[in-house]
């Protein structure tokens, strides 16, 4: 009851082609969120208590790419993602 609310602002690109057979989908994006709500532990003894808090500024980057492939009657799909956060 006694965090405050995150406010993010999000901003993303993205792109898509088909070619020969193929679909791909490539994205990236970036966000800003203030007043970030995370996880905080506090070891006491041999116990660990985790509580949440606004710790601060957030700012995560990230990259995306999807494939899906079809040949005859096989549909082959796939992709990845990374992420990069820092936080303050």
């Amino acid at each position: 009851p006694s965090l405050e609310p995150e406010f993010t602002d999000n901003f993303e690109v993205s792109y898509s082609t088909f070619v020969k057979g193929t679909s791909l989908n490539f994205s990236s994006f970036v966000r800003k969120t203030s007043s970030a709500i995370q996880a905080v532990r506090d070891v006491r003894g041999d116990t660990i208590f985790t509580n949440y808090q606004n710790i601060g500024q957030e700012d995560a980057y990230g990259l995306s790419i999807f494939s899906n492939i079809t040949a005859g009657k096989l549909t082959v799909n796939g992709g990845g993602d990374i992420y990069y956060a820092v936080l303050n």
